[in-house]
């Protein structure tokens, strides 16, 4: 008799502790939730203005002639003189780039052989970004000299830093305004995409470089570079509560 109370005794207590675990889940399921479900995705923008630090030109050197190898010959003297020149101007190897590293581009022009070559400078110096367009000036280059100015690595990210940050706070500002106005409240952020829309931007004023070998370094122009505006947006889902 004793063993037939126990074990209706157990059966109810494994009954009663059922019960007590699903009320427990059914309790604690809204707290353990994600959320309601329903979100508001908001674009947080912000424009920072800034110097571009890095300067680059890409000057090309051009030859014609009915020889393709004695013009090919003059051409490579030329640009290694360039080369050399930039050099001693205190412009590291790894910022000087050739078009073609082992042969040169040419083509014929119904008359003679064309053969050209385009170097890539690179400098984050202000001054001596200005020497090497006075110096460039008196090769008589193709085109123009004026640089394509741009971001550094180093500044762009600090740039990207400041902007994400201003972003972010103007698209929490656009959030809570929002969501007043639908009378909810804002929760955690489920998700953030950004993008920035910076990039390089050309000095406002043009060197001619097609000109004779007259051309003296007096004949080009400052680098003046200004302030270049950062657009910077990101995207950010709020939850509702």
């Amino acid at each position: 008799m004793k063993s037939f109370n126990l074990k209706i005794d157990l059966r109810i207590l494994c009954g009663v502790l059922t019960l007590i675990i699903v009320a427990m889940l059914i309790i604690w399921k809204p707290l353990s939730s994600s959320g309601s479900g329903r979100t508001i995705k908001i674009s947080g923008e912000a424009s920072i203005e800034a110097e571009p630090d890095e300067y680059q030109f890409s000057p090309t050197y051009q030859k014609t002639g009915t020889d393709r190898s004695a013009i090919q010959k003059e051409l490579i003297d030329q640009v290694n003189t360039v080369i050399s020149k930039l050099k001693e101007m205190g412009i590291s190897e790894s910022d000087i780039t050739l078009s073609s590293s082992t042969y040169d581009n040419y083509w014929y022009d119904g008359a003679n052989q064309v053969s050209s070559n385009t170097i890539t400078i690179k400098t984050t110096d202000k001054e001596q970004a200005q020497k090497i367009e006075d110096y460039l000036v008196t090769t008589s280059p193709q085109g123009s000299l004026t640089p394509y100015l741009t971001f550094s690595d180093e500044k762009r990210k600090t740039i990207e830093a400041d902007a994400r940050v201003e972003a972010i706070a103007d698209a929490k500002l656009k959030a809570g305004a929002m969501a007043d106005e639908l009378g909810v409240k804002i929760g955690k952020v489920v998700s953030v995409s950004e993008q920035s829309g910076n990039g390089g931007i050309i000095m406002p004023m043009a060197v001619d470089s097609v000109a004779s070998s007259e051309k003296t370094s007096s004949s080009s122009l400052p680098v003046l570079p200004g302030k270049q505006e950062v657009a910077y947006t990101v995207e950010v889902t709020f939850e509702l509560k």
